[in-house]
């Protein structure tokens, strides 16, 4: 199977998602015809290899909070007794997950870059 890369994931949040991309602090609320799409984005991110998360603590701790929310979403959305187009709380987190996520995303590399022995290249 081919390998997924950041930017690639980028490029689907915004294909998928562009008005909370474009507005980061939005707070939309989730259907049953939304689940597609968050199951599709977090198969994606959890698709890319770990050497690619190369992130700054912060916003590495943002992307596994922000993947943790959508796993609730989802199982929220899936949840028969909770009605269609509920809000999510984001407790802590200060923009959408799926803006989180892809901020995070668009920090990455595509590539690790090799060192040969001992770091030389």
């Amino acid at each position: 199977m081919p390998r997924v890369v950041p930017s690639q994931v980028a490029v689907a949040i915004k294909r998928m998602f562009p008005s909370i991309v474009d507005n980061p602090a939005s707070q939309p609320g989730y259907a049953a015809s939304d689940l597609p799409s968050l199951m599709m984005l977090v198969k994606l991110v959890e698709a890319v290899p770990e050497e690619l998360l190369s992130l700054v603590p912060d916003s590495q701790l943002e992307l596994f909070a922000s993947l943790a929310a959508l796993h609730g979403v989802i199982e929220m959305v899936q949840n028969p007794k909770v009605p269609s187009g509920s809000q999510a709380p984001f407790r802590g987190l200060q923009q959408h997950p799926i803006a989180l996520i892809y901020k995070a995303m668009t920090q990455c590399p595509d590539a690790v870059s090799h060192s040969g022995p001992y770091g030389l290249r």
